[in-house]
């Protein structure tokens, strides 16, 4: 789990507008507000939901394990062949791209080369 490097990123909006500017290239005030404040719920949504999935995922798993059933069959193994993985994908999307306006105010999807690094060291 991609927590040594990102635990900040969840509570950069609590701190100062330039934290914002400098990660997604808007700040929090005039125009950008809207986008901003929906942006950080969609990070922080996909974040708990990933971690949602993985932690029940893992509990099923441990209690068919106890259960001695060797196949997962019920929780999210009923809709999903692998949560945990989809739970980790969850957990890191909000980390690995990130949102910045462009010169003509146009988004596009940038990689940060600090969540590269904290993937290849943890």
């Amino acid at each position: 789990i991609p927590l040594a490097y990102t635990s900040w990123v969840l509570f950069f909006s609590l701190g100062h507008a330039s934290w914002a500017n400098m990660l997604y290239g808007f700040g929090f005030e005039g125009n950008y507000l809207p986008l901003g404040i929906l942006l950080t719920v969609f990070e922080i949504a996909a974040f708990i939901g990933g971690l949602t999935l993985f932690v029940w995922g893992f509990i099923q798993i441990v209690q068919a394990k106890k259960n001695n059933v060797h196949l997962a069959q019920t929780g999210p193994y009923k809709y999903i062949r692998h949560p945990q993985h989809f739970g980790i994908i969850l957990i890191s999307l909000p980390f690995v791209f990130f949102l910045q306006a462009g010169l003509n105010f146009s988004i596009y999807i940038k990689i940060r080369a600090g969540d590269i690094l904290s993937w290849v060291l943890f």
